[in-house]
Parts: structure tokens; sequence; C-alpha cells
């Protein structure tokens, strides 16, 4: 970095010729990916550098103009008072002429001898008076024209710190134009318009006068007229006129970036519409990067405001829905703001646009794991929290921006936790269930309720479940054949709404096991001594769980995922055998 920043400060610098030499020194891309780091960060200390720089003159400017005030004020009570004691002094001179012919009057009554005396003593204090008012009034002027004199000297240092590296190149330029002109004859520059000659004023006023347009009206006007007169005026002026108009677009741009700065005392009633002025104008002033980069700032603040207002008390899927909500919708019209209005077609702007918007998306991914991903979360209200966050995600896709893909990044290792988690809730109700499980068909007392039962798995889409009735209220399948099948379906659809290719196994893991678990426990029950009486129901529900309910269950499956021979489906049939019709002791 030493080394860079002497090379770029040496007189005879060609940018050309130090890339072309860099190219050749750099090995790889990695290196001059370094070189180009090394030359942004040098690029932001010489800008830094110089803001502090001209923040500091302007500060000394009006602290000595400050004095420079107080001081005039001050020189000009000095000469008010010399003035007065002039004054006084012919005052005393004139009343010493009157005491005079006073003296001359005495004569006739003291004396001639006294007379004498008193007139020679006089004549020495009238000639000291008048001594004394030279000596003042001298004084006087000397003060004045001193003082002329100092503030002249001291507005000129002034301009000279304020613009020592442009006067040197005025004085460079100037030394090569006297040595080319030296032989040609000299011709009249032509008049500066007046508009020009107070440029910097009028854009001090404008400024000042938070006038912001107008002010960019006026430097756009300037730029043209210097590139339109290039070769009618000298090259001193045209630079001093460049100067002065740089630091006022300096002090333009400062002050229209304060109007985007965020700071806790400010309102955001105004949103993102009260920043369109600013940004505006400093993309007319080629501050584009400096205009985005606070734009986005502001947007982060709007963002973070918003979601103050979401309550986290409740259920935690309100929570996650209401969150999801205001998120998207206040970022869906951040991307229309910032897209169409504030930065259209701009590339570099737009990649910032998206870097911004996926640190924003994280910052959000990491409050939603936090509330959603807690002990006694079911399956079901996560794929319900899940399915909001996608269809709000969708709504970006309008603009272009596919968030999905980074959302379930950031949901896969806490998801594949909690379904392995809930895999193992699962698999010990079913041991529970089938401990407590005496195999006789389900009595639902009235064939009011049998009928809703058979209704409910109508809508499944199970056909001919009226053959398992059984008199009025009766059906030939279990209690825990009926809760197990109304558990997995639920399972398998919580599942489907969260299926994506980095958790397709683990779902697949927990849909074969839960499922392989109710098959161990049907073959522990055919061998068990103590229901030798009911193998018949036990064959009907095996053969209802593994000929039509899992046959169901992966049609489903398939329609969901696309996969059309589900390696689950497969596995389990070669695992558990058909049921047969007669014969049972060749089952499982």
């Amino acid at each position: 970095m030493d080394s860079l920043i002497k090379s770029v400060g040496e007189s005879d610098y060609q940018p050309e010729k130090y890339v072309k030499e860099l190219s050749q020194r750099c090995m790889g891309p990695e290196e001059l990916l370094q070189q180009k780091t090394n030359v942004q960060s040098l690029g932001e200390q010489i800008n830094t550098m110089l803001k502090k720089n001209v923040f500091y003159n302007y500060i000394q400017f009006i602290d000595t103009a400050k004095e420079i005030a107080n001081l005039e004020g001050e020189m000009y009570q000095l000469s008010h008072l010399l003035t007065e004691q002039g004054s006084l002094l012919n005052s005393l001179a004139s009343s010493s002429i009157v005491s005079e012919k006073m003296s001359n009057s005495g004569k006739e009554v003291n004396g001639v001898q006294n007379a004498e005396v008193d007139n020679v003593v006089e004549e020495k204090r009238v000639h000291k008076l008048l001594n004394i008012m030279e000596r003042v009034e001298n004084c006087n002027n000397d003060w004045l024209s001193k003082f002329e004199v100092a503030k002249k000297s001291q507005i000129l240092v002034e301009n000279k710190m304020k613009s020592a590296v442009d006067h040197k190149m005025i004085q460079r330029t100037d030394s090569i134009q006297l040595v080319h002109n030296s032989f040609e004859p000299e011709t009249p520059e032509p008049e500066l318009p007046e508009w020009i000659i107070d440029l910097a004023d009028d854009l001090d006023v404008l400024i000042a006068q938070r006038h912001f347009e107008d002010a960019n009206s006026l430097i756009s006007k300037a730029r043209q007229y210097l590139e339109e007169q290039t070769d009618q005026i000298s090259t001193s002026i045209e630079q001093e006129i460049k100067t002065k108009l740089e630091n006022r677009i300096q002090a333009l741009t400062l002050v229209l970036t304060k109007e985007l700065q965020v700071s806790p005392d400010k309102s955001h009633k105004g949103g993102l519409r009260a920043a369109r002025r600013a940004v505006r104008i400093l993309n007319q002033l080629d501050k584009s990067s400096q205009a985005c980069d606070l734009f986005l700032k502001v947007c982060s603040n709007l963002l973070k405001s918003q979601l103050q207002y979401v309550k986290r008390d409740g259920a935690m899927s309100t929570f996650v829905k209401k969150y999801s909500m205001v998120f998207f919708g206040t970022t869906i019209e951040i991307t229309h703001e910032f897209l169409y209005k504030a930065f259209p077609n701009s590339s570099a702007c737009s990649s910032a646009f998206i870097l911004w918007i996926i640190q924003e998306v994280n910052d959000f991914m990491v409050v939603l794991i936090k509330h959603m991903f807690v002990p006694q979360t079911s399956l079901s209200n996560l794929s319900e929290c899940i399915k909001v966050i996608h269809k709000n995600c969708q709504e970006l896709c309008d603009y272009g921006i596919d968030l999905q893909f980074q959302i379930d990044g950031q949901l896969r290792i806490p998801l594949t936790k909690s379904i392995n988690d809930i895999k193992d809730k699962t698999i010990e109700v079913i041991k529970i269930r089938f401990s407590e499980d005496k195999w006789k068909p389900f009595n639902l007392k009235t064939k009011q309720q049998r009928d809703k039962i058979v209704e409910e798995y109508t809508n499944y889409g199970f056909s001919n479940i009226e053959s398992y009735n059984k008199g009025d209220s009766w059906i030939m399948l279990t209690q825990n054949t009926i809760t197990f099948t109304r558990t997995y379906l639920l399972l398998l659809n919580d599942c489907l709404v969260l299926y994506s290719t980095d958790l397709a196994n683990v779902i697949d893991q927990l849909l074969y096991e839960v499922f392989a678990a109710h098959c161990n426990y049907i073959k522990s029950s055919l061998k068990n001594k103590n229901f030798v009486n009911d193998i018949n129901i036990i064959t009907t529900n095996a053969r209802f769980i593994l000929d039509i309910f899992l046959t169901h269950c992966f049609k489903v499956y398939s329609a969901s995922t696309g996969n059309v021979n589900p390696q689950i489906h497969t596995r389990l049939k070669s695992e558990f055998g058909v049921i047969p019709t007669q014969n049972i002791t060749g089952y499982i």
C-alpha cells in the first residue's frame, strides 16, 4: 500500500503505464483482485482525507472571518477614540488661545515683564498640544492603513489554504503557456458572462436556501459552458472556475447526503418518497454510488421500524404470518421504489440492492427460526408457517428476485432436526397405541357416527370403504388403524409442503420408518398367541394398510413430488409383502 501511495503521488505518474506493469507483475487473477482491492482502499482513504481537509479549512475560514470581523470592530472603536482625543486637544488649544487674550489684558494690570513671561509659557503649551495632535492623527492614519493591509493579507492566505494544490496546477500550466506563447502576440481574453462571475456566490445562496434543483441546474449550465468555451478562455481562469464549481458540488453533495442519513431523531413518516428528491439530484451529479449506499440504509431503517410494530406475543404461527407479511410487503415496496424510481437501468446499483436484500433476508430468517423451532412445535405448525413464507416470497419473483432457495437453505438444518425429532415421537406413540390395542372392530355407537368416518375416508380418496361396514355401527377396522391412517395422512401432507431436494432424504426416511413401525407391530401381533382368535381382523386391517392405504399414500406422494416410482413404496412392499387371501402363514 505504501509503494502504491508513493507511486501515485509522483509528478510523472501515468495510470496506463502503472496498470500495464501491474498486470505483468501479478501472477493469476487472485493477485490482480488483491491489487484492485488495494486501489479501492487507497481511493477511499484519499476521499476521506480530502473531506476532512475541506471540512477543516472551511471551519478555519469561518473562524478567521469571525476574528477579522471582531478585529475590524475594535480598530474602528480605536479610531473613534483617537478622533475624540484629537477633538479634545483642539478644544484645549482653543482654550489656550482664549487665555492668551486674557493674558494680554493682564499686561495693563500686572506690568510688561509679567505679561512677557506668561506669553512665553503659553506659546510652549500651544506648541506641545499641536505636536500631540499631529502624533495622534498620524497614529490614527497609521493604524487604519496597517489594518487594511493585514486584512488583505489574511484573505490572501485563506485563499491560498483553500486551493493550494489547484494554484500549483495553475502556475505549472501558466508557465507552460508562457513559454509556448512567448513568440506569439498577446490576444485579448473574452469577457466572462456575469452569471459565471457570480457562480460561486449564487450557488452558496441556493444551497443555503435549500433550492437544490436550481443549484443543480446552475451546475449543469456551468459545466456545459466550460465544455463549449474551453478554447476561448485561459487555462488559469478555467481552472479557477472549475475549482470553485467542484467546491460547491461537494457542498451540495454533503447537504444532500445529510438528507439521506439515518438518525434516531429523524421521523420515518416520509418513508421512501422523502428520499426521492435527494437521490434524484445525487444521480444527476454523478454520485449514484453514494446515493445508493445511503438509500439502502434508509430502506434498512424503514424495514426495521415496520417490523418493530409486529407483536411477538400470542401463538407462534400467528406471529410468523404477520412478521412474514410485513417483511415481504415492505420489501416489495422498497424493491419497486429502488428499481423503478430511484435507480432505474443501473446495473451497479442493482447488484448492490441484491446484496442488500440477501442480507436482510438472512436477518429475517434468524428471527423466524428463533420463534418457529421451539420444543413441542408440531410439523403441522411448521409446514403452515413455511407455506406462508413461500407464498409471500413468490410475490417478489414478479420483480425477478427469487429468494426461495436462500430461505430453504436457512431452514434446512433446523427442519432436519425437527423432522427427526417428530419421527422419533411418532414412532413412540405408535408403540404405546399397539400396547393398548385389543384387535377388535371399531364400534361407533351410532350409524350416523360410522357414516361420518366413511364420508371422511371417501373425501381422502378411498373408494369402497363401505365394504368394511358391519351392522349399523361397526366397522371392520380397529380404532388403532383409524388413528394411524389419520396421523400418517396428516404427516404426509405436512412433509409434502416442506418437500425440497435438500430435505428429500430426511422426509423419505420419516415416511418409511413411521409406516414400517406400524407394519412391524402388525407382524408381532400375528405371532402373538394372545391374538390367535383375532387372526381374521388382524389380516383385514393388514390388507387395508398395505394394499389400499399404502397405494393411496404414494399416489399422493408421486403427484406432489413428480416421482412416479417412489422408492419408499417399493421398499415397504418388498419388506412386508402382500397379504394372502386364505393362507395367512406366509404373511409378513
